[in-house]
């Protein structure tokens, strides 16, 4: 039922505001490789899959560059 009510949106909005303010050029996120719901919601906030593997490939990473917000 919470599925698509803006609150992930949000928690990422949210952080990925903090690092852009704290001046981190990219960020990285794994996530499940068997988990298209999940690739296709980072993918639509603007993450890449970018090749990186872990845990015998069932993880998959993900990359966004980050442009840094002024203080002003």
């Amino acid at each position: 039922n919470h599925w698509g009510v803006g609150v992930g949106s949000a928690l990422m909005s949210t952080v990925l505001e903090q690092l852009r303010k704290d001046s981190y050029p990219e960020a990285i996120l794994w996530t499940l490789e068997n988990y298209p719901r999940g690739q296709q919601y980072y993918e639509s906030m603007g993450w890449s899959r970018d090749g990186g593997v872990r845990d015998n490939g069932t993880q998959i990473r993900y990359r966004i560059r980050l442009g840094v917000l002024s203080d002003s």
